[in-house]
């Protein structure tokens, strides 16, 4: 009798777990991509910009799993030149930051110096941006905590009249634990 007793709770603990949703870690390809419209006019050679890349906004697969998602993965981080107009002389000399959302303080970011800029444009590859380990760490961090990172990009031209598109992509595998 004892025994029958002690199986019946058992049974019942077995049947709830088994009925539960499963959590199943599941990985989601996000591709951040900016493109940067810089136009610049005769004796113009310097530029700023800044936007805020989502992750979230970027696959639509991730809507709702905002809460869910338990790591970032950098896999690349590069930079194109589009539609370049200007002298085939010019050259670019800029910066690329990554900022945490929530501190402008926590940042990390590459140099680009001495860059023809018909040379960029007319290669069909994108130019891979050299990051330390700690540094990919610390970018994967800051969407962690927010989804979402901003980015900066400012430059020197050597000369102008100059208009382009610089275009930044960050290639990102997010994990997340989605219910079966």
């Amino acid at each position: 009798m004892k025994r029958i007793l002690l199986t019946i709770p058992a049974l019942a603990l077995l049947l709830c777990l088994n009925s539960c949703d499963k959590l199943n870690e599941q990985s989601f390809g996000v591709q951040l991509v900016k493109d940067f419209e810089i136009n610049l006019a005769e004796g113009e050679t310097s530029f700023s910009q800044e936007d805020i890349l989502n992750a979230i906004e970027a696959n639509s697969d991730l809507d709702g799993l905002e809460d869910k998602i338990v790591d970032y993965r950098i896999k690349t981080v590069s930079y194109k030149v589009w539609e370049y107009q200007g002298p085939a002389e010019a050259t670019f000399d800029g910066l690329i930051r990554f900022e945490d959302t929530a501190n402008a303080a926590e940042f990390v970011s590459v140099d680009i110096v001495d860059q023809v800029l018909s040379s960029l444009n007319d290669s069909d590859e994108r130019v891979t941006l050299d990051f330390t380990d700690g540094e990919i760490e610390r970018l994967a961090s800051y969407l962690l905590e927010g989804n979402s990172v901003k980015f900066k990009s400012s430059g020197d031209v050597s000369s102008a009249p100059m208009s382009m598109i610089l275009q930044v992509f960050v290639d990102v595998e997010v994990r997340a634990e989605v219910e079966e």
